[in-house]
């Protein structure tokens, strides 16, 4: 994705009880080098705050995508991204509460320790999991970068949403900005024809269709 390095994650799994030189499945590289915490923000890290965040906006995001599909192309942009970021969210919140009883005690933890709300045996599924969340996110945003924002320009400027993602890893709350962005108001008063917003529904089902 533009602006962001893509690297091989390194090994430090150690953190949540893994060996040493356990590797990443070859389908989940590569883990994105900004997703990478270092032993000092884990170890500060709010997670209750992080939980109350993600619950706050997976509200949001519900609230928006409420119902079937709009009619009104100009509703149905919001309304679909309020439904794909909420599916996103539920999963960073799954991740988090898994492991809530040990992360709630973290500060007091070492780095090598592992929390002990995960069972050894099932500490390596935990982390595939959290890390096919990871690869969603990161095919996600690559698929609005490279393909669906581009279908707004130029009569939508979608920079601002783009620049976004960039923030989005030190707080999800900047998700939420592209939601109100993509205000319906705001897209009708772009200029962009129905015929146009049919054109991106019908190049985003066929991305959809191809994965």
């Amino acid at each position: 994705m533009s602006g962001r390095p893509i690297t091989h994650p390194p090994n430090r799994f150690e953190l949540l009880g893994l060996k040493s030189d356990y590797q990443v499945p070859t389908y989940l590289n590569p883990l994105p080098i900004y997703l990478r915490p270092t032993t000092s923000q884990l170890l500060h890290c709010n997670t209750m705050s992080t939980i109350e965040t993600l619950r706050s906006s997976i509200e949001t995001f519900k609230n928006a995508s409420l119902g079937s599909q709009p009619k009104d192309l100009y509703e149905a942009q919001q309304w679909e991204m309020a439904g794909a970021h909420g599916m996103l969210m539920n999963g960073l919140l799954s991740v988090y509460e898994v492991d809530i009883s040990g992360i709630k005690t973290f500060r007091n933890l070492m780095p090598w320790q592992k929390s002990t709300s995960i069972p050894e045996d099932k500490t390596q599924v935990f982390i595939e999991y959290a890390l096919q969340w990871v690869a969603a996110l990161e095919h996600h945003h690559e698929w609005e970068e490279n393909s669906y924002y581009p279908l707004f320009n130029p009569k939508f400027n979608t920079e601002s949403i783009v620049a976004e993602h960039e923030t989005f890893h030190a707080g999800v709350e900047g998700l939420l900005q592209e939601i109100s962005y993509l205000d319906p108001e705001k897209v009708r008063a772009s200029g962009l024809t129905e015929a146009e917003l049919k054109h991106i529904a019908e190049e985003s089902e066929k991305h959809m269709k191809s994965m």
